[in-house]
């Protein structure tokens, strides 16, 4: 009896060891989608996709997208009234991910950090005008974009999770949800 015991006590350990799903892991590929607050560049409330390929358990890298519009009324502008700024961003980013590093557990959380290095299409209109230069506001129709970023994520099950980022450039603050395959 004592023996059964034994047998059925490694098998269960052999069987959750062998479960362990691990957040981030070599090989998987994440597709993120997210909300973005306090652009420090755009302005607005911004929509962001990216998707990451880790390369190992620490590392990843992928691409991203995003979009911000912020609209203002001035009364003053000639052309009417409603002020329209838009912002299309895209291009490379990578991550380190270190929750192993602090001790945190990694079936539940992704710590990591990183930077987005990419290019900026910037539009504006005004009363439905669109303005063919931009650079008399300040601002230059096209720029090289960048944000540094921290964030974590928490799994809800082995596919699915939730992520939070705190970053300059971009996003100050971004919410959103992960797919991982």
């Amino acid at each position: 009896m004592k023996t059964k015991h034994v047998i059925i006590t490694l098998f269960l350990s052999f069987v959750c060891s062998v479960s362990h799903a691990q957040l981030h892991r070599e090989g998987d590929i994440t597709l993120n989608a997210g909300i973005g607050l306090g652009s420090m560049s755009y302005g607005g409330v911004s929509f962001n996709a990216f998707g990451e390929y880790a390369f190992s358990d620490q590392f990843s890298a992928g691409l991203a997208i995003g979009h911000s519009s912020y609209s203002e009324n001035f009364g003053f502008v000639g052309f009417g009234d409603l002020y329209r700024f838009n912002a299309t961003y895209f291009g490379p980013r990578a991550s380190y991910h270190f929750a192993e590093a602090v001790g945190l557990d990694e079936d539940k959380f992704d710590l990591y950090g990183g930077a987005f290095l990419g290019y900026t299409v910037y539009s504006v209109s005004v009363g439905g005008e669109r303005l063919g230069s931009v650079s008399g506001l300040g601002l230059g129709t096209n720029a090289f974009a960048y944000s540094l970023f921290g964030g974590i994520r928490y799994g809800i099950n082995e596919n699915f999770s939730a992520f939070g980022e705190l970053g300059i450039g971009a996003n100050i603050l971004q919410l959103g949800a992960s797919y991982r395959f």
